[in-house]
């Protein structure tokens, strides 16, 4: 009987230790399709954003055209940035605090001007939905994923 017991036990142990957490393959995946986006020119990622944004936000032509052009822009400065991050890592530099205290103020000017410019182009309703959308994307990148994937969180008690 205490083999027996002691079967199960190792058996339930192993079972568990086994599967595969629920959060991990979706961050997997996503790491996968990030590396993918890297490999496309700056025009391809733009293009696959504002077909993104059309399915969620259902964009008229016009707005398409509109929105592909910003995609585009923020694409290319993305590029020159992590291109100039990477050479300097190359090189062996680190930025200073003034500099990275620019590059910051630079990135938000940059939130800021994107912002202003969604919201002169979409419609209450369609701007409504995408800043509810880049809120809930900011919030996975900063929790490491999403709310509902990682389940309810506990509240911390002194």
């Amino acid at each position: 009987m205490k083999k027996i017991m002691l079967l199960a036990l190792v058996f339930i142990s192993v079972n568990a230790f086994a599967q595969e957490k629920k959060g991990d393959n979706q961050r997997k995946n996503q790491k996968e399709m990030r590396m993918q986006k890297s490999d496309f020119t700056p025009e391809q990622q733009a293009t696959l954003l504002t077909k993104q944004m059309t399915l969620k936000l259902d964009l008229s032509e016009s707005q398409q055209k509109e929105i592909y052009s910003l995609n585009v822009t923020q694409a290319f400065d993305k590029l020159a940035s992590r291109e100039a991050m990477k050479k300097a890592k190359e090189e062996g530099k680190k930025p200073s605090e003034q500099e990275r205290y620019d590059s910051m103020v630079a990135r938000l000017d940059k939130q800021i001007l994107m912002k202003s410019q969604m919201k002169s182009i979409l419609k209450s309703d369609q701007y409504a939905v995408w800043e509810k959308d880049m809120n809930h994307q900011k919030r996975g990148r900063q929790q490491g994923g999403d709310k509902e994937e990682n389940g309810p969180q506990r509240e911390r008690r002194s």
